[in-house]
């Protein structure tokens, strides 16, 4: 099976974790419909390609690791290093937008309440008010009638 170019983001995260022994590979299944590595389609996960800083992090190290097969220099150490802070970047602002689009959500409810209490209070309001006015109508003449 042929080696990816840019490995996904589930191989770079192992290319990253490499201490010794063989590196990882990220290779092409055989499949022509899945669009999967093989270590995704094992473990039955989606294939996420890296994109951004994260792809060229991620093409960077492949190529340390590929012009020092086995050993694990500097170099290597390095890209490596690279590859977890752009994935722990990517990760971050993910996560800043994920929370983002929660508070609007949350903002968005608590002006709902806000709106429904406002409602219900100036409806209460006004019905006490017309409840006095009736009240004192009743009073003043004497008529029981409603």
């Amino acid at each position: 099976m042929p080696e990816r170019a840019v490995p996904c983001c589930r191989c770079l995260a192992a290319l990253a974790a490499w201490r010794d022994g063989a590196a990882p590979l990220c290779c092409d299944c055989n499949s022509a419909v899945a669009k999967k590595c093989r270590s995704c389609r094992d473990l039955g996960k989606p294939c996420i390609a890296p994109s951004g800083l994260l792809k060229a992090r991620a093409i960077a190290l492949r190529a340390a690791i590929a012009a020092h097969p086995g050993v694990r220099p500097a170099a290597v150490k390095e890209a490596q290093a690279a590859g977890r802070s752009a994935a722990a970047a990517e990760k971050t602002a993910a996560a800043v937008g994920k929370i983002a689009l929660e508070l609007q959500r949350l903002r968005g409810e608590v002006a709902g309440q806000a709106e429904v209490y406002r409602k219900t209070h100036e409806a209460s309001v006004e019905a006490a008010e017309k409840w006095r006015q009736r009240r004192s109508g009743i009073l003043r003449t004497g008529n029981t009638e409603s």
